[in-house]
């Protein structure tokens, strides 16, 4: 990224930490609602290279929680701001268990006619259903033109 990825955990609805190792430590929310991301401060970055990509990143967890994971672009406070995800979940296609697992995710999966080029987090995450509170880990966070 061209600057430092600030963590935000939206309104205290949750947790979300960079390790020393540089890996992600969200721990789930269990209110009405919960979200937090890896924000670009300032200018969103351009990432329109990686229309036809993938997001990848390695993932563990011990919630049972349904969770969206994407990026997105725009601002909230501006109106502008479009979630790009997809649904990870017991009952979902992307799963999490206590071991890291690999994701190349195509971005046409995650992709809902977002300004590419201002992509304002890398990655967030937000509360789908079941909410327990429990741990999830990411790390190795990368855009490619291939899997």
């Amino acid at each position: 990224p061209s600057d430092v990825l600030k963590p935000n955990a939206w309104e205290g609805t949750c947790g979300i930490e960079i390790s020393k190792e540089g890996i992600i430590e969200v721990v789930t929310g269990t209110g009405a609602w919960w979200g937090c991301a890896l924000e670009i401060p300032g200018k969103g970055e351009n990432l329109s290279n990686f229309k036809d990509g993938y997001l990848n990143f390695e993932i563990k967890g011990k919630t049972k929680s349904s969770f969206k994971i994407g990026f997105q672009t725009g601002r909230f406070a501006e109106g502008t701001q479009i979630n790009n995800f997809v649904t990870f979940g017991p009952k979902e296609s992307y799963t999490v268990s206590n071991d890291w697992k690999p994701f190349s995710i195509p971005m046409s999966s995650l992709y809902k006619e977002a300004d590419l080029t201002n992509v304002t987090a890398i990655i967030y995450f937000t509360g789908d259903t079941n909410f327990d509170g429990k741990p999830i880990s990411v790390k190795n966070i990368y855009y490619s033109h291939k899997k």
